[in-house]
């Protein structure tokens, strides 16, 4: 009928009960068509279009079927998605992108229509060297589905390959907004943002601002913490560097690593903050984890001795005579502690102690000796059995 023939037979209504049983088994019609218009298209064009579609070597004869029907119905959609599988299948790419905006054109659905658009912005961008019509439709397709994870991935590399760093930072900002759920990929997000700010519009402060957001999201962030450290450093915001110091110590697990961090923290606090006894203490944190660190004794021993806090440097002195690698540097440790509880502590019976074994390493010690003899001439031991006279004089 629907190419003009008037001879009916049998054979509608044979075609008549496929439909309806087809109908019955699928739950769905056979026939897209809703008008008569299609209906004729439909029989006529878009039958013969697939199945010639489906043929070696038919794809030419099927693209005229599907044009044909397009000619009579151009909004019919399943003419228009057969033309658009064998325009794709002959990469005929400007063909494509046409039947998109007539499908775009009839789409109800917005996120259909989105998911077209995506698809013409990338055959606009991978195969006709069209990059402003590629990011038209890549717009379009965001103001449909606001936050769609693909459509904004879509438009970041569009405008990373334009150096467009403003719009590029707002769709870093809308994906930043859509992952509610998932605070480590928000935070590299962000921190992506940063990153542009930095390098791209040499935006220092609100660099440093936005890799905070990072941090407090994701204390782990990879690069976050460095990044802060260089733009504090930078800036001179001593304070702020102390706290994200503070944070990458909390954090990691490593003890040489987080002793070395909170060494940095104290120097801050000590030579740019002039904050000694904060210092002092972030020191002894350091001293808790690895008791034996000889770089975190030595800075706090200076501290101790700066502040007058002499029984803390008597402890810390004896630590790192304990720990001393050679014979030289413990009778030197051995001195000092035996001038502080002589001079400061005014402790005989301590500096006794730690003179004595000063003069085990070198019993030859002028030095030594001398000391010892006034320890005991104070404490009225006359007959203690110290030789100054015959000894050289030994450093």
């Amino acid at each position: 009928q629907a190419w003009g023939s008037l001879t009916l037979d049998r054979r509608s209504d044979l075609f008549a009960v496929g439909l309806v049983l087809h109908e019955l088994l699928t739950g769905r019609r056979t026939i897209a068509a809703t008008t008569l218009v299609e209906l004729g298209a439909e029989f006529q064009r878009l039958e013969p279009g697939r199945i010639r579609e489906a043929l070696p070597e038919g794809l030419p004869q099927a693209k005229q079927h599907y044009d044909a029907a397009l000619a009579i119905a151009p909004d019919h959609l399943a003419a228009l998605r057969g033309a658009r599988r064998v325009a794709r299948r002959l990469r005929d790419y400007e063909a494509l992108v046409g039947l998109l905006d007539a499908e775009v054109a009839h789409a109800a659905d917005p996120m259909y229509k989105a998911s077209l658009l995506v698809e013409k912005g990338s055959l606009l961008e991978d195969h006709l060297d069209e990059p402003d019509r590629a990011r038209d439709a890549f717009v379009a397709a965001l103001n449909l589905r606001r936050g769609d994870p693909s459509v904004l991935r879509a438009l970041y590399h569009r405008y990373y390959a334009d150096g467009a760093w403003m719009e590029l930072d707002r769709v870093l900002e809308q994906t930043a907004h859509t992952v509610t759920d998932d605070p480590a990929y928000r935070a590299a997000l962000i921190a992506r943002r940063a990153q542009l700010a930095e390098a791209r519009r040499g935006d220092l402060r609100g660099a440093a601002e936005l890799y905070e957001s990072a941090l407090d999201l994701d204390p782990r962030a990879a690069g976050v913490g460095a990044a802060l450290e260089r733009l504090y450093t930078k800036q001179h915001r001593w304070r702020e560097l102390v706290h994200v110091l503070d944070v990458q110590a909390r954090q990691t697990a490593g003890v040489a690593q987080r002793t070395r961090t909170l060494y940095r923290i104290a120097r801050v606090q000590a030579e740019r903050l002039g904050d000694r006894e904060a210092a002092a203490a972030t020191l002894e944190r350091a001293l808790d984890i690895r008791p034996d660190a000889p770089f975190v004794l030595e800075v706090l021993a200076r501290l101790y001795e700066d502040a007058g806090r002499t029984t803390d440097l008597g402890r810390v002195l004896a630590r790192l005579a304990e720990i001393a690698e050679d014979d030289g540097e413990r009778l030197t440790l051995y001195h000092r502690l035996g001038q502080l509880h002589h001079e400061a502590l005014h402790d005989l019976d301590g500096a006794l102690e730690w003179y004595e074994r000063a003069l085990a390493i070198r019993p030859a010690s002028v030095a030594t000796l001398q000391a010892l003899g006034v320890l005991y001439a104070q404490r009225g031991d006359y007959d203690a059995p110290v030789d100054v006279a015959g000894h050289d004089e030994v450093a």
